[in-house]
Protein backbone atom coordinates (compact mmCIF):
# COMPACT_ATOMS: atom_id res chain seq x y z
CA UNK A 1 0.00 0.00 0.00
CA UNK A 2 1.76 3.41 -1.12
CA UNK A 3 1.53 6.00 1.50
CA UNK A 4 -0.62 9.19 1.35
CA UNK A 5 1.51 11.59 -1.36
CA UNK A 6 3.66 8.80 -2.71
CA UNK A 7 4.12 8.26 -6.01
CA UNK A 8 4.05 5.47 -8.67
CA UNK A 9 7.52 7.14 -9.77
CA UNK A 10 9.46 7.10 -6.30
CA UNK A 11 7.72 3.72 -5.27
CA UNK A 12 10.04 2.30 -8.37
CA UNK A 13 12.96 3.89 -6.60
CA UNK A 14 13.49 6.20 -8.68
CA UNK A 15 12.59 9.26 -6.19
CA UNK A 16 14.24 7.83 -3.48
CA UNK A 17 17.69 9.80 -1.99
CA UNK A 18 19.98 8.72 0.61
CA UNK A 19 20.34 10.95 3.52
CA UNK A 20 24.15 11.55 5.30
CA UNK A 21 25.39 8.79 7.34
CA UNK A 22 28.49 9.08 9.13
CA UNK A 23 29.81 5.85 8.04
CA UNK A 24 30.24 5.96 4.19
CA UNK A 25 31.48 8.93 2.27
CA UNK A 26 29.43 11.07 -0.35
CA UNK A 27 31.62 9.22 -3.28
CA UNK A 28 30.49 5.76 -1.67
CA UNK A 29 26.87 7.28 -1.16
CA UNK A 30 26.75 8.08 -5.17
CA UNK A 31 27.92 4.45 -5.77
CA UNK A 32 25.17 2.91 -3.19
CA UNK A 33 22.28 4.95 -5.11
CA UNK A 34 23.25 4.26 -8.42
CA UNK A 35 23.89 0.18 -8.05
CA UNK A 36 20.33 0.36 -6.20
CA UNK A 37 18.91 2.49 -8.87
CA UNK A 38 19.77 0.08 -11.62
CA UNK A 39 18.63 -2.79 -9.65
CA UNK A 40 15.25 -1.32 -9.45
CA UNK A 41 15.32 -0.89 -12.98
CA UNK A 42 15.52 -4.22 -13.75
CA UNK A 43 18.93 -3.20 -15.39
CA UNK A 44 20.50 -6.10 -13.68
CA UNK A 45 18.02 -8.55 -14.35
CA UNK A 46 19.62 -11.86 -14.78
CA UNK A 47 22.32 -12.20 -12.29
CA UNK A 48 20.14 -14.93 -11.12
CA UNK A 49 22.54 -17.71 -9.96
CA UNK A 50 25.90 -16.62 -11.74
CA UNK A 51 25.39 -13.54 -9.04
CA UNK A 52 29.68 -13.29 -8.09
CA UNK A 53 29.53 -11.30 -4.87
CA UNK A 54 33.74 -10.87 -4.60
CA UNK A 55 32.90 -8.86 -8.10
CA UNK A 56 30.95 -5.88 -6.60
CA UNK A 57 33.01 -3.25 -4.35
CA UNK A 58 31.71 -2.87 -1.09
CA UNK A 59 29.68 0.39 -1.83
CA UNK A 60 28.37 -1.65 -4.69
CA UNK A 61 27.41 -4.34 -2.04
CA UNK A 62 25.31 -2.11 0.19
CA UNK A 63 23.65 -0.52 -3.16
CA UNK A 64 22.51 -4.32 -4.14
CA UNK A 65 20.76 -4.56 -0.68
CA UNK A 66 19.19 -1.29 -0.89
CA UNK A 67 18.16 -2.44 -4.13
CA UNK A 68 16.67 -5.67 -3.18
CA UNK A 69 14.57 -3.57 -0.56
CA UNK A 70 13.09 -0.86 -2.99
CA UNK A 71 12.47 -3.31 -5.52
CA UNK A 72 10.29 -5.81 -3.34
CA UNK A 73 8.57 -2.42 -2.05
CA UNK A 74 9.92 -2.87 1.14
CA UNK A 75 11.14 0.71 1.56
CA UNK A 76 8.64 3.77 0.52
CA UNK A 77 10.75 6.68 1.43
CA UNK A 78 13.96 8.17 1.74
CA UNK A 79 13.98 8.42 5.93
CA UNK A 80 13.68 4.86 5.85
CA UNK A 81 15.97 3.84 3.04
CA UNK A 82 18.98 5.73 5.20
CA UNK A 83 17.37 4.00 8.11
CA UNK A 84 18.29 0.37 6.25
CA UNK A 85 21.52 1.28 4.47
CA UNK A 86 22.57 2.57 8.40
CA UNK A 87 21.53 -0.92 9.53
CA UNK A 88 23.39 -2.64 6.77
CA UNK A 89 26.11 -0.81 7.67
CA UNK A 90 25.92 -2.26 11.35
CA UNK A 91 25.41 -5.80 10.16
CA UNK A 92 28.51 -6.06 7.72
CA UNK A 93 30.59 -4.25 10.90
CA UNK A 94 29.21 -7.66 13.28
CA UNK A 95 30.59 -9.56 10.35
CA UNK A 96 33.87 -10.97 11.47
CA UNK A 97 36.98 -11.18 9.11
CA UNK A 98 37.38 -14.49 8.37
CA UNK A 99 37.37 -16.82 5.11
CA UNK A 100 33.43 -17.47 4.42
CA UNK A 101 31.39 -16.16 6.85
CA UNK A 102 31.99 -12.38 5.99
CA UNK A 103 29.63 -9.85 4.70
CA UNK A 104 30.30 -10.78 1.29
CA UNK A 105 28.57 -13.84 2.26
CA UNK A 106 25.53 -12.21 4.22
CA UNK A 107 25.00 -10.44 0.46
CA UNK A 108 25.55 -13.34 -1.05
CA UNK A 109 22.95 -15.30 0.87
CA UNK A 110 20.74 -12.02 0.90
CA UNK A 111 20.69 -12.00 -3.33
CA UNK A 112 20.07 -15.48 -3.30
CA UNK A 113 17.16 -15.00 -1.02
CA UNK A 114 16.20 -12.29 -2.99
CA UNK A 115 16.24 -14.00 -6.23
CA UNK A 116 14.36 -16.92 -5.13
CA UNK A 117 11.41 -15.14 -3.77
CA UNK A 118 11.68 -12.36 -6.46
CA UNK A 119 12.60 -13.57 -9.98
CA UNK A 120 11.47 -17.55 -8.92
CA UNK A 121 8.11 -16.19 -7.63
CA UNK A 122 8.31 -17.89 -4.50
CA UNK A 123 6.56 -15.24 -2.44
CA UNK A 124 3.76 -15.23 -4.50
CA UNK A 125 3.40 -19.04 -4.61
CA UNK A 126 3.68 -18.68 -1.00
CA UNK A 127 1.53 -16.10 -0.29
CA UNK A 128 3.91 -14.43 1.48
CA UNK A 129 3.46 -10.78 2.53
CA UNK A 130 5.83 -7.94 2.99
CA UNK A 131 6.56 -8.29 6.16
CA UNK A 132 7.14 -12.11 6.13
CA UNK A 133 9.73 -10.83 3.14
CA UNK A 134 11.54 -8.07 5.09
CA UNK A 135 11.76 -10.78 7.75
CA UNK A 136 13.28 -13.35 5.12
CA UNK A 137 15.75 -10.67 3.84
CA UNK A 138 16.93 -8.97 7.17
CA UNK A 139 17.66 -12.93 8.29
CA UNK A 140 19.51 -13.75 5.30
CA UNK A 141 21.91 -10.76 5.35
CA UNK A 142 22.30 -11.07 9.41
CA UNK A 143 22.34 -15.19 9.53
CA UNK A 144 26.21 -15.29 9.93
CA UNK A 145 26.89 -11.91 12.07
CA UNK A 146 29.62 -12.60 14.97
CA UNK A 147 30.33 -16.21 13.29
CA UNK A 148 33.97 -16.87 14.10
CA UNK A 149 34.37 -19.02 11.04
CA UNK A 150 34.70 -21.86 12.67
CA UNK A 151 32.71 -25.23 12.41
CA UNK A 152 30.11 -26.61 15.38
CA UNK A 153 31.87 -29.28 16.14
CA UNK A 154 35.00 -27.23 16.63
CA UNK A 155 33.28 -24.93 18.62
CA UNK A 156 31.60 -27.36 20.70
CA UNK A 157 34.87 -29.41 21.11
CA UNK A 158 37.01 -26.50 22.08
CA UNK A 159 34.02 -25.14 24.74
CA UNK A 160 34.07 -28.88 26.06
CA UNK A 161 38.06 -28.70 26.58
CA UNK A 162 37.89 -24.80 27.71
CA UNK A 163 34.77 -25.82 30.52
CA UNK A 164 37.02 -29.09 31.94
CA UNK A 165 40.19 -26.67 32.32
CA UNK A 166 37.77 -24.18 34.04
CA UNK A 167 36.39 -27.49 36.41
CA UNK A 168 40.05 -28.24 37.21
CA UNK A 169 41.37 -25.18 38.48
CA UNK A 170 38.52 -24.68 40.45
Amino acid sequence: MRPAGQTTHQMSGQGLRLGSTKAMCREDLVVVERVMHKLVAGELDGLGMDFKVWDWSRPELFGLVLGMFVRSELVLDSKTLTKILNFAIEVAEGYQHNPYHSFLHAVDVTYIMYWTLSDMGVADQLGLNKMEMAALLIAALTHDVLHPGLNNLYQVRMNGSQMHAKKQQV
